[in-house]
């Protein structure tokens, strides 16, 4: 961990912003344009360094200097594991890092920011393993059980692209899921400005439904806390949308135009009949988003909306939040 520290620091002194604004750049560069699978082995014992002149020489990053040096600063270098892989050659060097943490592969599934689990669970059911092109179901992986495997876990799901195999089971997946928040968010090594982890999370998913802007994102937060410190009503539209649930006319979970009877919905998500937080997360926020929960910015706002082009509008008192609700918002 010393070692890890003492290379980033020297790093961030001696590189300049540019070099640095390069390096990840290229860890999102595809080693090609050809997504066909590459076979691929990590035999027992191997070093970072023999695995990334191996990766190198078959095409499937373009640095293995790049390589070893982002395994060290994301302290991957012993988590790399022995075995037989088929790596797409389309992926980026983070993305190959990744999947071989994870074993071997054979579909990716990426979950974006702001999915609760149900959509989580619809991109799994699409998942094309062998099995399924043979018209069979597979039965490591599927929706129902990773439905089942992540019940109380909303907002605790990571957002993230990941590496499956034909033996991964939704117990799998949902542990990886559940690491992979647990190493971006160390309870032990974050301020949680006297809130609790789940508070922190359950305001960075309203956050991430609620803001499109990244500037906005940590005023919005602050608002929310305040109110919440303040035993004031959230009245955030995105947790009316949850407990709303899945719309069939649009075949979708969050509905886009709320009316005024939305609003009275008999739910514990309603934060506009009930103060204070919904009695859980209403999605799985990334990590822009539990960041800013985490650091929220303290302004004298106490009111914000959000018009159709996704810029929010504060305001101080409730009289200029009603004008900006009647000129930006029609309901």
């Amino acid at each position: 961990m010393k070692k890890k520290l003492l290379l980033l620091i020297t790093l961030l002194i001696t590189i300049p912003p540019v070099a640095y604004s390069y390096y990840n750049y290229a860890l999102n560069l595809p080693g090609s344009s050809d997504e066909t699978p590459v076979n691929f082995a990590v035999e027992q014992g191997q070093s970072v360094e023999e695995i990334a002149k191996n990766l190198e020489s078959g095409g499937l990053i373009r640095s293995a200097a790049l390589f070893r040096l982002y395994t060290v600063l994301s302290d991957l270098s012993s988590s790399l594991q022995a075995g037989e892989y088929q790596i797409p050659q389309n992926l980026n060097l983070k993305e190959v890092a990744d999947l071989l943490r994870h074993g071997t592969f054979e579909e990716r599934l990426t979950f974006i920011e702001g999915w609760r689990r149900e959509e989580m669970a619809n991109e799994i059911s699409k998942i094309k393993t062998p099995a399924r092109r043979a018209g069979r179901q597979n039965s490591n992986l599927n929706a129902v059980d990773f439905l089942r495997e992540s019940e109380g876990l909303e907002g605790y799901l990571f957002p993230d692209t990941y590496f499956v195999s034909k033996e991964t089971t939704a117990e799998d997946l949902v542990k990886m899921m559940r690491e992979n928040f647990e190493n971006r968010i160390k309870e032990d090594e974050v301020d949680l400005q006297g809130l609790t982890l789940d508070e922190v999370v359950n305001i960075a998913s309203i956050v991430e439904r609620e803001v499109r802007l990244a500037e906005d994102k940590p005023i919005v937060a602050g608002i929310l806390i305040k109110r919440f410190l303040n035993g004031w009503a959230l009245q955030a539209d995105a947790t009316i949308q949850y407990a709303l649930g899945y719309q069939n006319d649009k075949e979708g979970w969050w509905k886009k135009n709320l009316i005024l009877e939305d609003l009275e919905i008999d739910s514990p998500y309603n934060t506009y009949e009930n103060p204070g937080l919904p009695p859980a997360p209403i999605c799985n926020p990334g990590l822009e988003s539990l960041e800013t929960a985490l650091n929220p910015t303290e302004t004298d706002y106490w009111y914000y909306v959000s018009d159709s082009e996704g810029q929010t509008h504060f305001s101080v008192t409730n009289e200029e939040h009603n004008e900006n609700v009647a000129k930006y918002l029609e309901r």
